[in-house]
């Protein structure tokens, strides 16, 4: 049997100090934990703001690579209109 069993019930000293020792930490521990949970939600919406920045920044990057493709080949159209109007020179210039 436990020491508190065979006193009828009744704590020692030293129970009653570790009882005491624990009662103390308790506000302790649920402000630590507290402010753990507060450090976790603000994580977390630190992380959906960076997650919707980045959508977004995809979406505009899309958007640029879209863009590019077509003035690439609005380039390449004018490279070749370029390089069939200097032939009609070169020829014009052999024919006089």
């Amino acid at each position: 049997m436990e020491a508190s069993e065979q006193s009828g019930g009744e704590l020692t000293e030293a129970e009653e100090e570790i009882l005491t020792v624990i009662n103390n930490l308790k506000p302790e521990f649920s402000t630590r934990f507290d402010r753990t949970l507060a450090a976790i939600e603000e994580s977390r919406k630190d992380l959906a703001d960076c997650t919707e920045r980045l959508t977004q920044a995809e979406f505009h990057i899309s958007a640029v690579e879209e863009e590019q493709t077509g003035l690439w080949d609005a380039v390449q159209a004018l490279e070749r209109r370029n390089k069939v109007l200097e032939d009609k020179v070169i020829n014009m210039e052999m024919c006089s």
